[in-house]
């Protein structure tokens, strides 16, 4: 068939239309994306934009100080100098290697740039945005100003003024106020990222741990515009960051400092608290460290080296040990026995050189035995076949409803992170945590704070502050706060409380007192109550000689007391791993700083 030109005419025509037509819709489409992108969505992209030309840098704050109950400062902040690369302004070739180089002049009064650290920079260059300085090294006063005449020949370098935790104090108070660590990946899955962005350390413990949010403050931010090379241009807008808040402790710098001095080089805690409010005076623990040391760049042989001292000395004994309280438990037991009805003050026992039941024979440590005795010469004397005998016949389930309400074998609540629980055993307890029953014998040796019974020197400081002051309980607490720290009330017989306060005087006082040695250093009344945990059995029938043992099985010595007896302002423990007997070791140590505090404080007796 022969097309004629009319129709060729006409099939040109159509496909004009259907090309004008593609050519249209196609053009709509580009108005209606156009107006999507620069109408509809103009904010997000307008945002994307600036953050192309607008770099956003944290500010970090200024850390809280701490300080003692007097305003002496136990953590602070100094100014030191950073030697930092902003390698966008670094000449070719812009490898560390080349960068290090540099500072060959420099580098004698450079000594931590050595291959060790040099590696380590490398791995952090490596990671770090090229975009954001990097911290080359500490410069001490001296080596920044010198390095600021000679700067001009080194073209990227910077000499940066930055806050750092300082402790004054060194070593003392270091368990209570804790320390500050390199912050870690870890740590800023938990911690709010966009407030920890240029942090460089945290808390690690002590109040530097339990208060981080408090101390740490706000970060600010910095808004830099930026080229197409990311370089800087100018500052466009600041927001300040805000300083962490400073903490005022309970804790008294002199008390602490004696005490940790009466404690020297033994292992061992001091625990001081004021039983009207629960105020923690004194949280002494030794061996100890020096803070300051986290704060250089410590190597790991030094660290592996602390934390594997087989003294411990990063352990703090006061609240994180778990001790047998040994025979400072008897005023409790004689509490729990006289509230009970199982005896009263005038209720006399025989209570020879030891005790037998159900074929098992339990000694007293006096050998020829005490007599007859009431309770005030059961706890004056410490006379154990007394204990044993009153322990069998509450039960175990009595001596644990009874001690509960005074936090044995319970944390006390302390505003410090790492506090150990302890151990206040039952039926209940054993079966659930050995899978076994209870049984008499067992309850027999509780009876004089050994077996399963085991607690803190803060919780046994804690229960001595709620006796002192007739059943009156206060949360210990380390940082001063304007709240109430009030626990419920432990409700015993006024007859009842006088009745032990009487016999723990006579325990320092009489002619036949445990504590009667300390007696001289005493300017003010005191009660008290000696105690020695056993850390090793010895055969039945043999006879306890410290000779026979290494240091490390010598018995643990432990003290309780408060003072002054009728108005109480100091409630104390005291605890000396390996000490011996408590009368003899500890005691003289609560009796000085009772003394020590009270006079400080001007009490008369």
């Amino acid at each position: 068939m022969i097309r004629t030109q009319h129709q060729d005419r006409n099939q040109v025509r159509r496909r004009l239309v259907v090309v004008f037509g593609v050519v249209l819709l196609l053009f709509l489409a580009l108005i209606l994306r156009m107006a999507w992108l620069q109408i509809t969505h103009h904010e997000k992209y307008q945002e994307l934009a600036d953050g192309n030309r607008i770099r956003i840098e944290p500010i970090a704050p200024i850390r809280g100080r701490i300080l003692d109950r007097n305003g002496q400062i136990l953590a602070d902040n100094q100014t030191v100098y950073t030697l930092e690369l902003h390698r966008d302004e670094l000449p070719r070739p812009r490898s560390l290697q080349a960068v290090l180089g540099k500072l060959q002049e420099f580098q004698p009064s450079l000594p931590s740039l050595d291959d060790r650290v040099s590696t380590r920079l490398q791995q952090q260059w490596r990671r770090m945005n090229r975009h954001l300085p990097f911290t080359l090294a500490r410069l001490t006063e001296e080596e920044a100003a010198r390095f600021s005449v000679d700067a001009w020949r080194y073209p990227g370098f910077v000499v940066n003024a930055v806050a750092q935790r300082i402790y004054p104090q060194g070593q003392r108070a270091a368990h209570a106020v804790g320390y500050v660590g390199r912050i870690t990946v870890e740590d800023l899955r938990t911690l709010d990222f966009e407030n920890y962005r240029n942090t460089e350390f945290v808390g690690r413990s002590g109040i530097e741990q339990s208060y981080e949010a408090a101390l740490h403050g706000q970060t600010g931010l910095r808004y830099v515009e930026v080229d197409a090379q990311g370089r800087q241009v100018r500052e466009l807008n600041r927001i300040a960051p805000e300083s962490g808040k400073d903490l005022i402790l309970s804790l008294d710098l002199e008390l602490q400092t004696f005490a940790e001095d009466l404690l020297g080089e033994r292992k061992g805690a001091i625990v001081a608290i004021d039983p009207r409010n629960g105020d923690v005076l004194t949280l002494a623990s030794t061996p100890t460290f020096d803070p300051n040391a986290f704060i250089a760049r410590m190597d790991n042989d030094t660290y592996q080296q602390l934390i594997n001292d087989p003294k411990k000395p990063l352990f703090n004994r006061a609240i994180q040990s778990k001790y047998p309280p040994g025979s400072t438990i008897k005023p409790f037991m004689g509490l729990i026995g006289l509230e009970s009805g199982l005896i009263t003050p005038s209720s006399k026992k025989y209570a020879g050189p030891s005790f037998e039941y159900k074929g098992m024979v339990y000694r007293d440590w006096k050998k020829e035995g005490h007599g007859t005795v009431d309770l005030d010469l059961a706890i004056t004397q410490s006379c154990d076949v007394f204990f044993y005998e009153l322990a069998l016949d509450m039960t175990i389930t009595r001596i644990d409803a009874g001690l509960a309400p005074f936090g044995i074998g319970e944390k006390t609540g302390i505003d410090l992170n790492s506090e150990s629980t302890g151990v206040r055993p039952s039926a209940a307890w054993k079966r659930r945590v050995h899978n076994k029953p209870w049984y008499p014998g067992e309850t027999i040796i509780v009876g004089i704070g050994q077996g399963y019974l085991l607690t803190t020197p803060l919780q046994l400081a804690s229960a001595t502050a709620t006796l002192s002051v007739q059943g009156k309980r206060y949360r210990p607490h380390i940082v001063h706060a304007e709240e109430d720290f009030s626990l419920p009330t432990v409700p015993m017989k006024a007859a009842n409380w006088k009745a032990v306060v009487d016999a723990m005087t006579h325990v320092m006082t009489a002619p036949t007192g445990t504590g009667r040695r300390s007696a001289p250093l005493i300017h003010n009344t005191m009660a008290g109550k000696t105690g020695t945990a056993q850390v090793v059995s010895f055969a039945k029938d043999s006879k306890y000689n410290a000779s026979n043992f290494s240091e490390e099985q010598l018995d643990h010595a432990i003290f309780i007391g408060f003072s002054p007896v009728t108005d109480p302002k100091i409630a104390i423990a005291v605890l000396i791993e390996n000490g011996g007997h408590g009368g003899e070791t500890a005691a003289p140590l609560a009796a000085l700083v009772a003394d020590k505090w009270l006079g400080k404080i001007g009490s008369t007796p």
